[in-house]
């Protein structure tokens, strides 16, 4: 009886520890195949509790999206699938919130990947942010936002500062409020190369051919804004060898 017991809890162990694996590892769900992707438990990340999460003397948000997503965190030993998380564009942090409903937060030496899902549904990205070298900073990683797939990625980093206001006569006090300033930059695999949107400053880092001249001068593509980038990184990850 005893040994019928112990091999009814190692089935039901594999039983429950495929069920976790799966609920996280669909490729339909991610919109791509990632490689091997391990279960881990998510009270092992997020070390920071957070016990009383208020700007509330800070106009503005600090993130990048206020509403809590569905999202994949990619750690350097497997992936969370946590049902509420969001991004702190002023800590450079995920937040989100556990089993247990702890909000909790992580950092971005931990979480290296984080796919955003629209809502609670896991058939639609709404974003991807890797953690990449900050191009306005040195020895340090900031999220990217990246805007498509491909050796050559173009990359969004927003970045959110707190600035003192005006003396306003109506509080008696001076004001704080959230500011963002955006860049943009290309990544060629781990290399960052920051850039504008104007066609100079792209073709500075990809080299222009009579390919890719032709390319642009037949879909009259400018490069003066992400979609037209985009557009011709598409284009030029489909012929590059």
């Amino acid at each position: 009886m005893r040994m019928f017991f112990l091999i009814f809890l190692c089935f039901a162990s594999i039983f429950t520890n495929a069920q976790q694996t799966l609920d996280i590892a669909a490729p339909s769900q991610t919109g791509g195949n990632y490689g091997n992707i391990s279960y881990v438990d998510v009270t092992t990340i997020g070390q920071k509790k957070i016990e009383s999460f208020s700007y509330a003397d800070v106009l503005g948000s600090p993130f990048w999206n206020d509403d809590w997503n569905t999202a994949l965190l990619f750690l350097k030993k497997g992936v969370v699938k946590v049902q509420k998380a969001k991004l702190n564009l002023y800590t450079d942090e995920i937040h989100f919130v556990d089993k247990s409903e702890t909000e909790r937060a992580v950092d971005n030496t931990d979480v290296k990947k984080v796919i955003f899902f629209k809502g609670a549904d896991t058939t639609k990205i709404l974003a991807v942010f890797e953690a990449l070298p900050d191009s306005m900073s040195t020895n340090k990683l900031s999220y990217y936002q990246v805007l498509n797939k491909g050796k050559m990625r173009l990359l969004v980093l927003k970045k959110t500062f707190v600035k003192e206001n005006e003396y306003n006569p109506t509080t008696g006090k001076k004001d704080h409020s959230f500011y963002y300033k955006t860049t943009y930059a290309l990544a060629n695999n781990a290399n960052i190369f920051p850039v504008k949107l104007n066609q100079s400053s792209i073709l500075s880092v990809i080299p222009a051919s009579a390919d890719t001249e032709q390319w642009l001068k037949q879909n009259k593509n400018k490069l003066k804004n992400e979609s037209e980038v985009v557009s011709f990184l598409d284009y030029y990850n489909s012929v590059i060898k």
